[in-house]
C-alpha cells in the first residue's frame, strides 16, 4: 500500500509534462518485442483493462500511452513547430490487480525500474530478469510456484513474493540494496540464511514451512523482524538490533528462555505459541506497546515492568502464580493473565491437607470427589471423610483465573473393603478392572499416594487390564470419571 501514491505520481508526471499536447514518443523495437510478447503470455485479451495494448506499433506512433506503462523523459530525436518526438525506455509495468494469467515470460528491459504484476492469477516459475535498473518487484498474491531464483539485480530495493506456492530453499542473497524482503505465506522449506544484506529494514519470512534454529542477524538497519507460523527451533538469539521495532516469533518450536534484549526501540513483541520455559527478564523496553507470551511454559517470579506505554500484555496459558501476576495488574491498558496450566501441590500432615500458593487475595475452595466441602481463607483443611480431595484457589484481584491443586487420597484405613460394582484384582505385573457394564466410555485414572495422577486410559469394555510392572510398592487409588465427575472410587495397594 504505501507504494501506490508513489507509483500514481510517476504515471502522472510522465503524463503531464514530458507528453503533452503535440508531444509523440517512440520506444526501440526490441522493447516493443518484449511488451508483445508479455501481453500474449498473460492474457492480454483478458486484462481489465488493456488500452493501448492490442496494436503495440500503432500506440507508439500516437501519443497514446498504453496503460500500466511508466516511461523515462528520454531524448528528443526530432521537432517541429508542431510536434516534438521522443526516443523512451520503458521504466515501470503497473498491473496491480489487472486480471492478468499464465507464467511470466522471461523480460529483457535495461531501463526498468518497477515491475508490479501483483494481485492477479500468475503462475509456474519465476523466470531470471534481465533488468540491470530493476529496483522494486512485486508478484505477491499469485500462484507462482517452483523456487525462488537467486537474483542478481544489484539495484533490488523492494523484492515482495509473499502470498505464492513457492517452493525449496531461500537464497543467500547478495543484494546490497535490497530495504524489503518479504516471502511470507509459501511453503518454503529448510533454514533461514544468515543474511549480510546491509540495507534490509524489513523480513518477512512468516507462515512457511522453514525449521533449523535463527540466525544471530548483524543486519544495523533492521525495523520489522517476523518469523511466526513455521518450524523453527532452539533458544532465541539475544540479538543486538538497535533499530529493531517489531520482532514476531510465535507458532514455532523455540525453547529456553527469554532474552532479556538490549532492543530499545522495540514496540511489539509475540512470542507466543512455543516452548519457552523459565522466568522473564526485567525488561527495559519502554517503547513497548504489545507484549504477547501466551502459550508457553514460562514460571516464577516476573519483576514489575517499566513500560509506560504498554497496551496489550497476554501471558495466557504458562504457569503463573498468583504472585508473580498481581505485579502488572495496572501496567496495561488489556492484561490477558486467564487460564494458567498451574498445577498446585497439595500434601497431607497429620490430619490436615494444605495447599500451598502465592497470593495477598486468596480464596480456597475444597473439593471432596468434586463437590464443594468446605471455602475459606487459609490453605489448610482437615477432612471428615475419606475420598479424594483437591483445592481451588481464586484471587479478588485477578478474578479471571482460578488454579487448582492436584488430588490427594485421604483415608483413615489401608484397604478400602467397601463391596461395590467394581471389582480390581492383580495377577501378573498388572490389575484387572471388572464392572458390570454401566461404566463403559468412563476415564480410568489411577493416582499415587501424593495424588499425583500416573495412568489415564479409557473404559472401553467392562473388563480392562492396566500394566502395573513399573509401579511402586504402595497405595493406589482408581478412580471412574464420567463427564467431569467422579462416578467410582476404589482403593488398591502394591506389594512387590
Amino acid at each position: 500500500m504505501r507504494f501506490i501514491l508513489i507509483q500514481f505520481l510517476l504515471i502522472v508526471l510522465f503524463v503531464d509534462s514530458a507528453y503533452s499536447s503535440g508531444a509523440f514518443y517512440q520506444i526501440s523495437q526490441s522493447e516493443v518485442g518484449e511488451l508483445e510478447n508479455l501481453y500474449e503470455s498473460l492474457g492480454g485479451e483478458n486484462w481489465y483493462n488493456r488500452d493501448g495494448w492490442a496494436d503495440l506499433s500503432a500506440s507508439f506512433s500516437t501519443s497514446e500511452i498504453p496503460f500500466g506503462l511508466g516511461l523515462e523523459a528520454g531524448v528528443v530525436i526530432s521537432s517541429n513547430s508542431i510536434t516534438t518526438v521522443y526516443l523512451v525506455n520503458v521504466t515501470g509495468i503497473y498491473f496491480n490487480k489487472n486480471n492478468l494469467s499464465g507464467e511470466i515470460p522471461e523480460l529483457n528491459l535495461q531501463k526498468l525500474i518497477w515491475l508490479d504484476l501483483s494481485d492477479n492469477n500468475l503462475n509456474g516459475e519465476i523466470p531470471q530478469l534481465i533488468a540491470p535498473q530493476l529496483e522494486r518487484l512485486f508478484l505477491y498474491n499469485n500462484q507462482l510456484a517452483g523456487n525462488i531464483p537467486n537474483f542478481n539485480n544489484q539495484n533490488l530495493t523492494y523484492l515482495y513474493l509473499n502470498r505464492n506456492e513457492l517452493s525449496g530453499n531461500i537464497p543467500d542473497f547478495n543484494l546490497p540494496k535490497l530495504i524489503d524482503l518479504i516471502l511470507l505465506g509459501n511453503k518454503l522449506s529448510g533454514e533461514i540464511p544468515d543474511f549480510k544484506l546491509a540495507s534490509l529494514q524489513r523480513l518477512d519470512l512468516s507462515t512457511n514451512l522453514l525449521s533449523g534454529e535463527i540466525p544471530d542477524f548483524d543486519l544495523p538497519d533492521l525495523d520489522h523482524l517476523i518469523l511466526n507460523n513455521n518450524n523453527i527451533s532452539g533458544e532465541i538469539p539475544s540479538f543486538n538490533l538497535q533499530n529493531l521495532r517489531r520482532l514476531e516469533l510465535s507458532n514455532n518450536e523455540l525453547i529456553g528462555t527469554v532474552p532479556n534484549f538490549n532492543m530499545p526501540k522495540l514496540y511489539y513483541l509475540d512470542l507466543g505459541y512455543n516452548n519457552l520455559s523459565g522466568e522473564l527478564p526485567d525488561f527495559d523496553l519502554p517503547l513497548m506497546f504489545f507484549l504477547y507470551l501466551g502459550n508457553n511454559e514460562l514460571s516464577g517470579e516476573i519483576s514489575r515492568f517499566e513500560m509506560p506505554s504498554l497496551n496489550n500484555f497476554n501471558i495466557t496459558k504458562n504457569k503463573f502464580t498468583f504472585g508473580a501476576l498481581e505485579k502488572n495488574i495496572d501496567e496495561a491498558t488489556i492484561y490477558q493473565y486467564e487460564t494458567q496450566d498451574t498445577i498446585l501441590p497439595i500434601k497431607r500432615i497429620d490430619e490436615k491437607i494444605f495447599v500451598t500458593v502465592d497470593g495477598s487475595e486468596n480464596s480456597y475452595h475444597w473439593l471432596l470427589d468434586s463437590n464443594v466441602v468446605k471455602s475459606t481463607d487459609v490453605n489448610f483443611y482437615t477432612p471428615t471423610e475419606d475420598g479424594i480431595y483437591y483445592c481451588q484457589v481464586s484471587n479478588s484481584l485477578l478474578p479471571n483465573l482460578t488454579l487448582s491443586s492436584h488430588t490427594i487420597s485421604v483415608t483413615n484405613t489401608s484397604v478400602d473393603e467397601q463391596e461395590n460394582d467394581v471389582k480390581i484384582t492383580q495377577t501378573n505385573g498388572q490389575i484387572n478392572i471388572s464392572t458390570n457394564g454401566k461404566y463403559i466410555g468412563s476415564e480410568m485414572k489411577i493416582f499415587n499416594n501424593i495424588g499425583k495422577i500416573i495412568y489415564s486410559g479409557k473404559m472401553l469394555n467392562s473388563n480392562e487390564s492396566v500394566d502395573i510392572s513399573g509401579f511402586a510398592t504402595g497405595g493406589y487409588n482408581f478412580i471412574l470419571v464420567k463427564n467431569n465427575q467422579i462416578i467410582s472410587s476404589k482403593k488398591f495397594i502394591i506389594v512387590k
